[in-house]
């Protein structure tokens, strides 16, 4: 049920923005996200963006990702986009069912995983995008079978700044009197660095996921030059170098890759 702004009135105490509350409250109704009124009333009484919040939920729900209002809510008022979580959720939770596909026969019961992640892992939403990551590539896999046995990220930064659609982005920048979008991204660990990290790992990792590319310089990992060599796949913003990935892919030093909402792997190169 859609309360009237009365209500909700009556309810919170809240005469300030009833309205939008209401508005918001259509907008996840008509999307098929479930969402109480008085959990926005309660995160507008906090301060928080209620617009943001309802979006992040509607733009992970696309993809079958169903996000808690808590988490959201937490995540806007630590001074994070729930907005833009909601659409890092989306986007990497299809990549991974997807990389789960094209490892099938790669990837084994019983195997160790190393996560790259958008977000570091002490980003407040890390945990809930780690859960669902895992979630979605068991799926694509068919199996459960696997274990992660670490995470890191972000890597390159490239794929939290660019999944986010385009107008989202300007309408942000207009909202803030900026002519262009902000500059997004973090600045991106290499492969020496990377390396480090997945060595300093106490167990034998069987294939490293990424969900946020990887280092230009990936093929001079020494991580890789170890044996057995593990299996590699990444996702990737959807204007990284198609034509690197691809080399890549002949190489051997990448196994599966997700870039635009496509696949890549090396048998089924173009």
């Amino acid at each position: 049920m859609i309360h009237s702004t009365a209500a909700i009135s009556r309810a919170t105490g809240i005469e300030a923005a009833p309205a939008l509350i209401v508005n918001c409250r259509i907008l996840a109704t008509k999307a098929g996200v479930p969402v109480e009124t008085a959990l926005l009333a309660a995160h507008h009484l906090a301060g928080g963006d209620v617009q943001a919040v309802v979006r992040g939920l509607v733009a992970a729900h696309v993809a079958g990702v169903v996000l808690d209002v808590d988490v959201l809510a937490a995540i806007d008022l630590a001074g994070e986009d729930p907005q833009r979580f909601g659409f890092l959720c989306r986007e990497t939770t299809r990549a991974a069912r997807q990389i789960g596909e094209a490892l099938k026969a790669n990837l084994p019961p019983g195997s160790d995983v190393f996560l790259l992640t958008p977000l570091p892992n002490e980003f407040l939403g890390s945990e809930t995008l780690q859960q669902f990551l895992r979630q979605s590539l068991a799926e694509g896999l068919g199996h459960e079978q696997w274990e992660m046995v670490g995470s890191f990220g972000p890597v390159t930064g490239a794929v939290a700044a660019q999944c986010v659609p385009e107008a989202v982005r300007r309408a942000e920048a207009e909202q803030e009197g900026d002519a262009e979008p902000p500059a997004q991204g973090t600045p991106p660990v290499s492969a020496d660095e990377l390396s480090r990290i997945l060595g300093a790992c106490d167990r034998e990792i069987h294939a490293i996921v990424s969900f946020d590319g990887l280092p230009e310089d990936w093929p001079e990992a020494p991580f890789l030059r170890e044996e057995p060599r593990p299996v590699v796949a990444a996702l990737f913003p959807p204007d990284a170098d198609r034509a690197r990935l691809r080399q890549w892919l002949l190489d051997g030093v990448l196994q599966a890759a997700v870039m635009g909402g496509k696949p890549l792997t090396r048998n089924a190169l173009p």
